[in-house]
């Protein structure tokens, strides 16, 4: 079969069209399917070749987990430098934001807000 056909059992598929739709079919069944994998007695699992390649995930990348509702995600985590670069953004927009708002304190009535203190 040449590099311009595609096959999908025994039914091959020449046109453009055809090839794009099977690439793309072929993309979401094989993201979207099970990948069914033991746990160690270390808590341990091997994250499947599909799924490294896919996220760039390489011997010693960091990776994060979320749960949700019953679910586990996992994804690269951030670098020490888009951390850096997200508490930076956050700053810049809540810089002033206090000023919009009726509610006058003291630097030292926020600082006791926070100790927890009366």
């Amino acid at each position: 079969m040449n590099e311009r056909s595609f096959s999908l059992g025994s039914t091959a598929f020449r046109t453009q069209q055809e090839i794009e739709f099977c690439t793309q079919l072929q993309r979401c069944y094989s993201y979207r399917r099970s990948n069914t994998v033991k746990l160690t007695s270390k808590g341990q699992v091997t994250i499947p070749q599909e799924i490294r390649d896919r996220l760039g995930l390489h011997p010693g990348t960091e990776v994060e987990f979320d749960i949700v509702d019953e679910t586990v995600r996992i994804r690269r985590a951030a670098t020490q430098e888009e951390r850096r670069r997200r508490v930076r953004a956050w700053i810049e927009r809540a810089r002033g934001s206090a000023k919009h708002t009726k509610v006058r304190l003291t630097t030292d009535q926020i600082m006791a807000l926070t100790r927890g203190e009366d």
